[in-house]
């Protein structure tokens, strides 16, 4: 896990497949703990619908957010 988190050998289309490839918390939360978040690995973090992980995209100061991805959680969690 930490692999995930901390990894600058992991391109973000790396990091976008496992997302879409596992259900997994840990690796996930991970993945949305990182110290850089692009506005489409974000996307696809939120996309997972997971509370816990949600919460961590959200709360990454460095995680950029598209407006499709706050209109998102808007209807998932407002």
């Amino acid at each position: 896990v930490p692999v995930l988190q901390h990894s600058f050998v992991l391109t973000e289309d790396d990091l976008i497949g496992i997302v879409k490839a596992t259900r997994e918390v840990p690796k996930l939360q991970a993945i949305a703990q990182r110290e850089s978040m692009s506005k489409s690995l974000s996307h696809a973090l939120i996309e997972t619908h997971v509370p816990e992980v949600v919460k961590s995209v959200v709360g990454n100061k460095n995680s950029s957010l598209a407006e499709t991805s706050l209109e998102m959680l808007l209807d998932d969690f407002a």
